[in-house]
């Protein structure tokens, strides 16, 4: 006999949130291409990179000496040069062109010069191939290993963001998730008025 398991409800996980007819708890957000979140997922946002506290001059620039005691003001921009949604792509070839909608990494990282995974482009034009591309002004940023056609695209999403009761034995946490990460995490929502109850 097949066993269905159901999955969680909402009211498995919320308790209590601010506003009967407002839901001013919740929040309208974008679940990016490739998501698959499920009721009562603990979701975050990612604002800024590590800042690296010391730096030396790239090749062919001259000095000699390092810099120490670096630190990011608030709109600083940590990090290597990275394709971002909203970049304008050209086929260094083929010269296609179109315009990033998202992208997702599946392997490496810019900074370390092998990222590798998905580009995601609106208003294409020609037929891109296996080729380099250029980023506006910027030649060979990126590899790609040919033309592609349907995708999925970002979906809109509400997440509870503020003033509630949660049942956080329910809550779907990222794979990996360690018991200090959820600690920690439980407190950034304590912060935010999400606050965890026994259950009645």
């Amino acid at each position: 006999m097949q066993v269905l398991t159901e999955q969680n409800r909402l009211g498995d996980i919320l308790k209590f949130e601010s506003g009967d007819v407002k839901r001013f708890s919740r929040e309208d957000v974008t679940v990016l291409s490739g998501q698959e979140l499920a009721v009562g997922a603990v979701i975050g946002k990612i604002t800024k990179g590590a800042c690296p506290a010391t730096g030396t001059a790239d090749a062919g620039n001259s000095g000699a000496g390092t810099c120490s005691a670096v630190s990011a003001g608030a709109q600083a921009q940590v990090g290597t040069y990275a394709v971002m949604p909203g970049d304008q792509v050209k086929g260094a070839t083929s010269g296609a062109s179109g315009r990033v909608q998202s992208l997702s990494l599946s392997t490496g990282s810019w900074a370390g010069g092998d990222a590798a995974g998905t580009l995601i482009l609106d208003d294409v034009t020609g037929t891109f191939q296996s080729e380099n591309i250029n980023v506006e002004d910027n030649a060979n940023v990126a590899t790609i290993g040919g033309n592609a056609s349907n995708y999925y695209p970002d979906r809109p999403g509400v997440a509870v963001v503020r003033d509630a009761e949660i049942n956080a034995g329910n809550l779907v946490w990222p794979a990996g998730a360690t018991s200090d990460q959820k600690a920690a995490a439980l407190v950034r929502l304590a912060e935010r008025g999400i606050v965890s109850r026994p259950i009645a």
